[in-house]
């Protein structure tokens, strides 16, 4: 597939970036790598303003919550799709594709399930709607949804056996004309204009009136009131918050996912070089133009920053690769292509990942495995500004994240990869303890800095049919280092720091394989509970395959945002 572009050299109101791939920082040629692309006022190797892709995929900053069932992940990670992000917490709730009003699937309430929150911002004294599609499976006694919980912060809407009590600005219920009907589904609208809040049914106002509500609150709950009591049992679609009084009168409700401002229309091109008359220089001509899968890590709207993982199928070592990114906001839409953390587009970006956090805000692993952490005794108050973009800060305490069984013993072959600042010199800690038990056949991999509680002395360890692989590097473990292990076959290690080989070999003995089920696995502490991290860690990946010392030297400049230059652009448009 070749590829044109409609004029010449591109300008500032082209809608499109050259991301120009530096041939000189790549010693081999790679395939199938994933490119940071980092976006701001400083991307790049020249420190690129990339900026005004914001303004023209502007997302309504007024959105405070979507929750679009699809984007609910296997592990019960719900995804808030307005640019916020909000940390959804999750008990029991599932989805479900045998109930579904929009899309795909519905989040499913079992009855003992419910979601809870904190909007951005609290809702105060503007015009807001709040809507979404109900379906209830039993009229029995249940909080559908709820905004704040005291006096006049308090509104809430409950089920009382078909009935429904209003809470409006009160912990009193105004019980209106109106009723649900079990199994089936009906559009839910409160919207409030100046000092007036209404309810609709349908589209069809239900009740109207003056509002004391002050919504001085941030806090929010689904399926009940902050999780206490009356739990619903039905399910919900298409969850909105957004700081508009969207409808003033009756209307008819729509069965569409609701635009956010869609970031899915982002177009991410590989140019092959042997298919531009510009640069018409040697490359893999097996490897054709094409659109590239990415993964959106993160979209800050606000601040104008955001963190791309484009899958690039082919990089030369010998002439710079380019990749064209289109931001226009009339092109189609590409959800084929592009997804956030957890959607299958963005998962094909790892495809040869046993596991990948970013720690960009929760414990997400973005591959298909689902490899999702536990936070324990963290929140959104741990993520920190980190190298490129944010990472997870750790107590040294009592924070650290736990690992589901990554199963990954019978390949005898993997790639470990960790970014992490200490704020402690002395004190020895964990950054990543994968596969501990108590057995001492069992495969074990650490990381570890201030080993022996020496200052600065870094231990890459693997532990293979008990015998162990080590190999310690003294270096500043205060700045932002990149520490990579390979482990190869018959469980020989190499160590690398910053994108550089340490040192020889480390030669091991055996295949790596399990004797035990039970593996611990933990970020920021030891399996056995001491040696807590205290700093910052980000980007944290687990790979099925080998990754060469080149590979790895790339991926440590790509990772700094040092291996790319951007340049505006036209669109190029693939051709059959």
């Amino acid at each position: 597939m070749a590829v044109t572009r409609a004029s010449g050299l591109g300008s500032a109101d082209k809608n499109a970036f050259n991301i120009t791939i530096d041939h000189t920082k790549v010693v081999e040629d790679l395939y199938d790598f994933p490119l940071l692309v980092n976006l701001g006022a400083d991307s790049g190797i020249d420190g690129f303003d990339s900026t005004n892709i914001f303004s023209e995929l502007v997302i309504n900053p007024n959105l405070l919550l979507m929750l679009a069932s699809d984007q609910l992940i296997s592990n019960g990670i719900i995804v808030d799709s307005s640019i916020y992000n909000t940390d959804i917490s999750n008990t029991n709730t599932v989805h479900s594709q045998v109930v579904k009003k929009i899309g795909e699937s519905s989040l499913l309430f079992n009855g003992n399930s419910h979601l809870s929150g904190n909007l951005h911002t609290a809702l105060g004294d503007d015009d807001f709607t709040i809507d979404f599609w109900y379906y209830p499976e039993s009229n029995a006694n249940h909080i559908i949804m709820s905004v704040g919980s005291t006096g006049t912060n308090r509104l809430a809407l409950q089920n009382y056996n078909g009935s429904i009590y209003f809470y409006n600005g009160s912990l009193s219920y105004t019980s209106l004309s109106a009723g649900f009907v079990a199994y089936t589904w009906v559009h839910v609208a409160i919207v409030r204009s100046g000092s007036n809040i209404k309810v609709y049914l349908d589209g069809i106002e239900v009740h109207s009136t003056v509002t004391p509500f002050t919504g001085n609150e941030t806090n929010i709950g689904i399926g009940s009131s902050g999780g206490a009591v009356a739990f619903l049992q039905g399910n919900i679609d298409e969850f909105r918050i957004i700081k508009e009084a969207v409808w003033l009168s009756d209307f008819t409700p729509e069965v569409v996912h609701y635009t956010t401002g869609s970031l899915k229309i982002l177009n991410a091109v590989y140019i092959n070089p042997a298919d531009t008359a510009s640069n018409p220089m040697p490359s893999d001509t097996t490897i054709y133009s094409r659109q590239c899968k990415v993964e959106i890590d993160r979209w800050d709207q606000v601040n104008q920053q955001a963190q791309l993982w484009v899958k690039v199928p082919y990089i030369s070592k010998d002439v710079d690769t380019i990749i064209n990114l289109s931001f226009d906001s009339g092109n189609d839409d590409n959800s084929d292509n592009i997804g956030e953390t957890g959607e299958v587009p963005a998962q094909a970006v790892w495809e040869d990942y046993f596991g990948v956090w970013h720690q960009s805000f929760d414990g997400a692993d973005s591959t298909i495995n689902a490899n999702h952490g536990t936070l324990i005794n963290m929140d959104d108050s741990n993520i920190v500004d980190f190298g490129v973009g944010k990472g997870l800060s750790f107590n040294g305490i009592d924070e650290s994240i736990t690992l589901p069984d990554l199963n990954h013993g019978s390949l005898n072959q993997f790639s470990l990869s960790v970014t992490a600042m200490s704020n402690d010199i002395t004190m020895q800690a964990s950054v990543v303890d994968l596969n501990n038990s108590t057995e001492t056949s069992d495969p074990n991999v650490q990381v570890n800095i201030n080993q022996g509680n020496v200052s600065n002395e870094i231990m890459y360890y693997t532990r293979h049919n008990a015998t162990n692989q080590q190999h310690n590097e003294n270096s500043d473990v205060t700045v932002s280092n990149t520490f990579d292990l390979v482990s190869t076959e018959n469980s020989d290690m190499d160590a690398f720091l910053n994108g550089q080989d340490l040192s020889s070999v480390e030669v091991g003995v055996g295949d790596y394989v399990y004797s035990n089920d039970t593996l611990e696995n933990k970020i920021g502490v030891h399996r056995l509970g001491a040696g807590f991290f205290e700093g910052n860690i980000k980007e944290i990946r687990l790979s099925k395959a080998i990754k060469s010392a080149s590979y790895i030297a790339t991926n440590y400049e790509s990772t700094q945002d040092s291996l790319v230059t951007f340049s505006y652009a036209d669109v190029y448009e693939l051709n059959p």
